[in-house]
């Protein structure tokens, strides 16, 4: 499974996953359908419908409902900023987090 944000997949026809670049990975794009989607947080379940897109990749531990992230975790966040067309990213620590009002929901979340 893809975590990704719902405004990715908002008005998606065709979706396709692609790995990051790696040692003996695949340049590959791969065809994903959507398993969940919550707007109100702009969250996006992907379901990636061959597993060769996978192989030499580890899985991302995920945290239980109700847990959140500690203060100072080492995060690393993933996306096409508007205007861009290459992958960018960036690297840090978690400073703080809040409730906040999302621009793809106009509900109020955590961030």
């Amino acid at each position: 499974l893809v975590l990704t944000a719902a405004h990715v997949v908002a008005s998606a026809r065709d979706i396709r996953v692609q790995m990051l670049a790696r040692p003996g990975a695949s340049p590959e794009k791969y065809v994903a359908r959507v398993v969940a989607v919550v707007h109100d947080c702009d969250l996006a379940l992907l379901e990636v419908l061959n597993s060769k897109c996978f192989e030499g990749a580890e899985p991302m531990p995920l945290l239980r409902p109700q847990e959140i992230l500690p203060l100072q975790s080492r995060v690393q966040v993933m996306g096409f900023p508007l205007g861009g067309e290459y992958l960018s990213i960036t690297e840090g620590v978690l400073s703080r987090i809040e409730v906040v009002d999302y621009s793809h929901s106009r509900r109020q979340c955590l961030a």
